[in-house]
């Protein structure tokens, strides 16, 4: 592994272990009312904590990508890059991605800890096709497959 790519991997774990509930919310909505937020001074707190997560987590999201871009222009990576299950886009605030645990389920999780795998059982792409990442769209191209991690074996 070159330096280029273990500064990367560092960059980014850095970035993930500052913004993790940042990155956690960003894929798992917690919609809090209007009126909630006004008769409540905590979720009112809670509510604005949350927006200045998204908006850090998104600045430094971008300067990471500026690097990136920065490693194709000098040759240490191609743009297939972007296709990688890693570089997922995460969803805007305005786009829908309201979490329910247990609506593909007949029975309810028992703790949270059920509740998020039931979740990733659903959806993937919420934690970027970590547990199945030859499910994400972009492995289903021909050139790609088995480029940034091989298939599992059967």
């Amino acid at each position: 592994m070159t330096g280029w790519y273990r500064d990367m991997g560092h960059r980014y774990l850095e970035l993930e272990s500052t913004h993790r509930q940042a990155l956690w919310e960003s894929t798992h909505a917690f919609p809090i009312p209007p009126a909630q937020r006004r008769s409540e001074r905590f979720m009112q707190t809670f509510w604005r904590q949350q927006k200045q997560r998204r908006s850090r987590f998104g600045a430094r999201w971008k300067n990471f990508l500026k690097m990136i871009l920065s490693g194709m222009i000098a040759g240490h990576c191609d743009l297939d890059t972007l296709l990688d299950p890693f570089f997922l886009h995460y969803p805007r605030p305005h786009e829908d991605r309201v979490w329910y645990p247990g609506l593909g389920h007949s029975n309810d999780p028992a703790d949270l800890l059920g509740a998020l795998d039931m979740a990733d059982q659903e959806d993937p792409w919420r934690n970027q096709f970590r547990n199945a990442y030859w499910d994400h769209p972009g492995s289903q191209i021909p050139r790609l497959q088995d480029k940034f991690k091989p298939a599992p074996s059967s």
